[in-house]
């Protein structure tokens, strides 16, 4: 195929294509076509994505067990307050592990908007529990 083949090819191209007016009509139905199908797919992620949060809500639940508080200590490492039953117990919960670092009774637990929640109150009372720890080891 030669150079005046090619010239040739493209005239009959260009005398084949619809106009300009055409063109413009094609582009604009193509282009809400384009935005029906993004709106149909964003709102078909949003219901499935309710949808999976409510299936796996109920499964979380459970009658015995309740997180109470969760305070971040690093990237990837929390303090877990759980309610087991009439017990309450604090959990370090790493990326790879979950400890147990003590129990506490329902009478040394605050209701949630009473605790005093400055660092140097929460630091007094941990110093406070490991003193007494450390008085009810040696007896």
């Amino acid at each position: 195929m030669g150079y005046s083949d090619l010239c040739m090819l493209l005239t009959k191209l260009k005398e084949s294509s619809p106009g300009p007016s055409g063109n413009a009509v094609n582009n604009i139905a193509r282009f809400i076509t384009l935005l029906l199908v993004f709106i149909f797919v964003l709102a078909l992620t949003y219901w499935t994505t309710r949808f999976v949060a409510k299936t796996q809500k109920g499964r979380v639940k459970g009658v015995n067990l309740e997180l109470i508080e969760t305070l971040p200590l690093a990237n990837g490492k929390f303090l877990q307050l759980v309610r087991t039953g009439g017990k309450y117990v604090v959990l370090a919960c790493g990326k790879d592990e979950v400890n147990l670092i003590t129990e506490l009774e329902s009478s040394e637990v605050e209701p949630a908007g009473e605790a005093d929640r400055s660092f140097s109150a929460v630091l007094r009372s941990l110093r406070e529990r490991a003193a007494g720890d450390g008085e009810k080891k040696e007896e």
